[in-house]
């Protein structure tokens, strides 16, 4: 169990990193790469993995066994085409045409919508593998920080 554990860990990091990577490339595309569009960006990731932190804390009793973790981390292939397509589609949700420049206003709630799927989803199982890790899976909670580190890194 212990290193099917952790393996979905350090999975989890790898593919979190790397979906935030993608999708980071598609926003900076499809909405012209300004700084203020990097700084929506990243803070509207952190703000919904919060959310998920907290959807995690509140509902990851019922997630708290590793298998029921690895299922639902099948979860993040939909979640991830879910925000490709939203960012593809970011400025007609916008109602923005190619060569407008997007007002805060409207950027931040844009930036809100599309970050959404995969971010959520990364709080809510870091939360979760944290609670089955100290639960079921004998491993110290600090060793899914690390493991799912060094999926990053990876």
């Amino acid at each position: 169990m212990r290193i099917a554990f952790s393996a979905l860990v350090f999975a989890l990091g790898f593919f979190s990193l790397v979906a935030e990577t993608l999708v980071f490339r598609d926003f900076l595309s499809a909405l012209e790469g300004s700084e203020i569009a990097v700084g929506a960006f990243f803070g509207t990731w952190l703000v919904w993995v919060a959310v998920g932190a907290l959807a995690g804390h509140l509902l990851g009793r019922r997630l708290g066994t590793g298998k029921a973790l690895a299922a639902a981390a099948l979860l993040y292939v939909p979640a991830f085409a879910l925000q490709v397509v939203l960012i593809a589609e970011a400025r007609s949700l916008a109602g923005a045409t190619v060569y407008d420049v997007l007002a805060l206003s409207r950027l931040l709630p844009l930036s809100l919508l599309v970050n959404a799927p995969v971010s959520i989803l990364t709080g809510f199982l870091f939360t979760s593998a944290c609670r089955a890790a100290a639960s079921e899976g004998g491993l110290p909670v600090a060793r899914v920080y690390v493991l799912e580190c060094l999926g990053g890194f990876a």
